[in-house]
């Protein structure tokens, strides 16, 4: 017997490779074209084949024809909510609710302490002098300026606003100060701090009072009366609101202003040395010691004449690890 593989013939390869490529060319006759999924991209093709046939410059699509293959519903369902959002020239309104509140914007407003160049008076305006605590109303008081402009002619005499009406004196015989009582030194006139920010009744003291002639009388009549008593229970309660974590709030904003104290004169001792090329450590890192290095040295001779950043280093010099002091190579 023979040892050799029988082969096929020559004719029964060429067939083979015959029926290969029938169907391979089935396959691809089956297989949908990409052109297909876009129904503008052959009317283009089409007109394109016309122009060029006529002698004419082909047509080119624009880019939002070829690249944005939406329908004509979605086209109007969008301009149908566009014509909405924009109807007599109105621009669209978010919801205010959700926009976020800016907390630090109250305290980057600043407020004339002149109640007569104040305006129109609104909640941004009351946080702002809430925020400023209980000393707030003598920040406008002005009481020590030049009165000369709330100088007013009476007849035959003139009259101006006198420095004994900003105090009071009380059945006793005692004298307390009229803290709500402000000047203004742009218009001579004086002005009801809570009332021109807490109350909704009109008067001489919201919108400026300067009638010198009956000033005792009415300023007494005005702190007597309800609307101006309202207003300072509503200046007292606001301004003393604390939760029930007021002490532990208070707690940790001493420290924090304590290390930043600290890290001040840290940083400009670490500037010193960095701007002069200097080694920050010595042998040991032990205060006290000739051979702690640059660093602690500074610090040390700091220390003599800063009274704060002495006490600093005899709480947390060579406490060693587990202390946080910003005085050693480990922070």
């Amino acid at each position: 017997m023979s040892s050799h593989r029988k082969q096929d013939s020559g004719a029964k390869k060429r067939k083979l490779v015959e029926i290969k490529k029938e169907r391979a060319k089935e396959l691809l006759q089956k297989t949908p074209k990409l052109t297909n999924l876009w129904s503008s991209q052959p009317a283009v093709a089409a007109t394109s084949s016309q122009d060029a046939t006529d002698g004419q410059q082909p047509a080119t699509a624009s880019s939002s024809q070829l690249t944005s293959p939406t329908s004509p519903a979605s086209n109007s369902a969008t301009a149908t909510t566009s014509e909405e959002t924009t109807r007599d020239g109105e621009e669209p309104v978010g919801n205010v609710a959700d926009e976020p509140v800016d907390s630090e914007a109250v305290e980057k407003i600043d407020i004339s302490t002149d109640i007569a160049c104040w305006g129109e008076v609104n909640e941004e305006m009351r946080s702002y002098w809430v925020g400023r605590g209980i000393e707030a109303p003598t920040q406008c008081q002005h009481k020590d300026a030049d009165f000369s402009a709330s100088e007013r002619s009476y007849k035959n005499q003139k009259r101006c606003l006198s420095k004994t009406l900003f105090r009071r004196s009380l059945r006793n015989g005692e004298k307390v100060a009229r803290e709500w009582l402000s000047y203004s030194p742009s218009t001579g006139n004086v002005f009801c701090f809570f009332c021109k920010l807490f109350s909704n009744d009109s008067s001489a003291f919201t919108h400026g009072f300067s009638d010198w002639k009956h000033s005792v009388d009415r300023v007494e009549m005005h702190e007597a009366g309800q609307p101006h008593r309202q207003a300072v229970l509503t200046w007292l309660a606001r301004t003393q609101v604390r939760g029930i974590d007021a002490g532990l709030q208070d707690q940790l904003k001493d420290e924090a202003n304590y290390w930043k104290e600290v890290l001040r004169r840290i940083v400009a001792v670490i500037k010193f040395l960095s701007e002069r090329g200097l080694a920050f450590r010595g042998e040991n890192e032990t205060l006290g010691s000739v051979h702690n290095g640059n660093y602690l040295g500074i610090l040390e001779l700091l220390a003599t004449f800063d009274p704060f950043l002495d006490e600093h280093l005899k709480r947390f010099g060579n406490k060693g690890r587990g202390t946080p002091s910003y005085l050693s190579s480990n922070i």
